[in-house]
């Protein structure tokens, strides 16, 4: 009877261990995904202040660009392509900064973890059932 009583016990104790490992795992998979959240607002908000200083010199030296062609008549050739590259910059900045360009790297992040699976060494790959079966029985 008390070998019954044993067993019974035994399987209560790893059926309520096998709930709190899952339960933990839960917990550790939604406080990844917040923190990676935080993260990514945060490199949103440095993006956004990074485009304030890049707009803000761009549009400063697009100014005296625009006096000096007003002033001569004539487009220096050494100030074309520091310009260009300008444009650019800035237009990318805006575009992470306030356009869709967020959404789009989440989307080929989405297509790589998905879609590539086990084509390229960088992407993570799920382990297997058999895997997950040998872990949860440590």
């Amino acid at each position: 009877m008390g070998a019954q009583f044993s067993q019974t016990f035994a399987d209560k104790q790893r059926e309520v261990q096998a709930e709190m490992m899952q339960k933990q795992t839960e917990n550790m998979l939604r406080t990844q995904e917040r923190m990676r959240r935080m993260m990514v607002a945060q490199q949103l908000a440095v993006a956004r202040e990074r485009f304030y200083w890049i707009g803000g010199t761009y549009a400063t030296a697009l100014t005296a660009f625009s006096a000096f062609v007003v002033k001569n008549k004539r487009v220096p050739p050494a100030a074309a392509i520091p310009l260009f590259i300008g444009t650019v910059v800035t237009a990318h900045q805006a575009d992470l900064a306030y356009g869709t360009k967020l959404e789009r790297i989440n989307k080929m992040t989405g297509d790589l973890l998905t879609q590539n699976q086990g084509e390229h060494w960088f992407v993570p790959l799920m382990p297997s059932e058999q895997d997950a079966e040998k872990l949860k029985k440590l």
